[in-house]
């Protein structure tokens, strides 16, 4: 069903309807609220005026109702307590009866009037009388947008065919989601397929990658592309554009509705070290491989934590390195008995493992020795070299010296994340809204970041991250898509100039640009404004508007609370 107010092209004059609220007896007890029916009675648009004890539930709730069938009601005025807690049940209540949920004041008689001023008195019944003529002035002035309700496509797009990137794709085609999950390299798998064993299940990586590979491939809601990079990203009315290339067969333009990076990060190489070009030098990673393969045949292998780590350069703990380190010793261990292991750390994090593994690898025989950070371990012909915790230099000759390094974001990442509007930090990790109260939040709404590429993670964290991802964007786009009481941000295009400004202030990457009719105009997606107001604040043509919060509403606030009073209010 839908109502008049629902309709802007509608030119049916409002009908407005006053619900006065006794909450008990701590309103009445203060206010005439008798005397307030009477004056709203007299008020312009106003149809219907009724006093309950609670017009928020029970009879109340259904005598609101049977008042907005009877009289034709399309606007609602409760006069009562704190619109915070009270107004979604009443907007939610409304939509059901096909009144569009913007058209719902609320006066709040309780907190301004009652409670902070119990001693009553003609001067508390004057403030609650200029308070309901506004609310009422404001429910008039209000003007449905067609931009509020719309519905949105389930799209989107998954950026990197990683752990979290299938995870992410999984778990949003299983919302409903249509997904393109996208893959610069030829073969999908992130990092995760090129691990030798999984901590703590010992299970083949590969052979995990491979499953969920082969049921995203037979899942109809997933569109997987490998080979495929992305030009540029662009924002849209309705979520972003995405512009592809893959294999040479020419740019296509994708638009969805949602976009999750999940480009992951790379170990950093032995090669970028300084002094670290060593032929006895190999990456845990292609340590990793040997076992994997069986190849690897040396008589003592050195690890070394915090390669490249915890420095000047890169300030930040990796995390998970000493957990791999820790599992690739014993690994050695099992592989070679007669095969030495010692690892050198400055501290052991026990972040992503179970501290009984440090115990476990000392009673299999690896050997753990601390060194002095202010001179951090080097190779040096078949050995390593370094300075003990007291001080005494030393060196341990060995077969290979294994840089246990730490992740590092892909450069495009941070240009991904600068398309989308997700800030990355000084390292170029996608960060959240907020560390600690708000953790793997993202700031931009209808975006999302899941596993390595938001900071190094093991794979059972990149796969949580990817569902917590997948879960929030696909209930933001829900409630995005259910909230046409949402305040917004709105361009009215004949008065826009293109210059751009709000594009630049706006915080949600809401705002941008497009080419209307030849020329610059902005536009706001929708779905993304959180209705700031900082756009309509520094738009230097007035063409931008917070829709629910007009200054036609403010206007009409203004003159009826100056109408008796002799106050001249001045438009805008």
């Amino acid at each position: 069903m839908i109502s008049r107010s629902t309709n802007p092209d509608s030119d049916a004059a409002p009908r407005v309807g006053v619900f006065l609220c006794r909450c008990g007896d701590g309103i009445e007890a203060v206010l005439d609220l008798s005397g307030l029916a009477e004056e709203a009675a007299r008020m312009p648009g106003v149809v219907r005026v009724q006093v309950d004890a609670y017009p928020c539930a029970g009879r109340g709730l259904v005598s609101l109702k049977e008042a907005v069938k009877t009289h034709g009601i399309d606007r609602v005025v409760v006069a009562g307590c704190t619109p915070r807690t009270h107004r979604p049940g009443f907007r939610r209540v409304l939509k059901e009866m096909g009144i569009h949920p913007a058209g719902f004041e609320m006066v709040n008689l309780r907190e301004h009037c009652a409670w902070a001023h119990r001693q009553g008195g003609p001067p508390v019944q004057e403030k609650a009388r200029d308070l309901l003529r506004m609310g009422v002035a404001r429910s008039l002035a209000w003007k449905p947008s067609d931009l509020s309700g719309k519905p949105v496509v389930r799209t989107a797009a998954v950026i990197g065919a990683g752990i979290s990137g299938i995870t992410a794709a999984g778990a949003l085609a299983a919302r409903g989601f249509h997904v393109f999950l996208l893959e610069k390299e030829d073969q999908a798998g992130g990092l995760l397929g090129k691990l030798g064993t999984l901590y703590p299940s010992g299970k083949d990586p590969a052979v995990q990658v491979q499953k969920k590979l082969a049921a995203i491939r037979r899942n109809p809601g997933v569109d997987l592309r490998t080979g495929t990079s992305i030009d540029r990203i662009e924002r849209t009315h309705t979520g972003y554009r995405l512009y592809l290339e893959s294999g040479g067969n020419g740019a296509e333009a994708l638009d969805v509705s949602l976009v999750l990076l999940a480009t992951g990060a790379r170990p950093l190489a032995p090669s970028e070290l300084a002094g670290w070009e060593s032929p006895g030098v190999v990456s845990l990673l292609d340590l990793e491989g040997m076992l994997r393969e069986g190849t690897l045949e040396a008589r003592h292998v050195v690890m070394v934590l915090c390669a490249g780590a915890r420095c000047d350069r890169r300030p930040y703990c990796a995390r998970f390195c000493c957990m791999a380190a820790v599992k690739n010793a014993r690994l050695l261990r099992e592989h070679d008995p007669a095969c030495a292991v010692t690892v050198l750390y400055r501290d052991l994090s026990v972040n992503c493992m179970n501290p009984r593994d440090i115990k476990d690898a000392l009673s299999e025989g690896v050997r753990f020795v601390r060194f002095d950070p202010a001179v951090p371990p080097r190779p040096r012909g078949n050995a390593a070299v370094f300075r003990s915790a007291d001080g005494t230099e030393d060196e341990i000759s060995c077969d290979l010296v294994v840089p246990v390094t730490p992740m590092v974001p892909l450069d495009e990442t941070r240009r991904l994340a600068g398309m989308i509007g997700l800030p990355a930090d000084a390292h170029g990790f996608v960060v959240e809204r907020q560390v600690k109260l708000k953790p793997e939040w993202p700031v931009i709404p209808g975006a999302a970041v899941a596993g390595s590429a938001h900071w190094p993670c093991s794979a059972s964290e990149a796969a949580r991250q990817a569902m917590e991802a997948a879960a929030g964007m696909a209930r933001w786009l829900d409630e995005a898509a259910d909230a046409p009481e949402a305040v917004r941000a709105a361009v009215d295009i004949r008065r826009c100039i293109g210059c751009g400004l709000c594009a630049d202030v706006c915080p949600f990457n809401a705002a941008a640009l497009t080419t209307v009719d030849n020329e610059q105009k902005a536009f706001i997606a929708a779905a993304a404004c959180r209705g700031c107001g900082i756009c309509s604040a520094g738009c230097p043509a007035l063409a931008i508007t917070l829709q629910n919060h007009t200054d036609a509403q403010l206007r009409a606030q203004i003159r009826a609370l100056s109408a008796d009073k002799g106050i001249s209010a001045h438009e805008r």
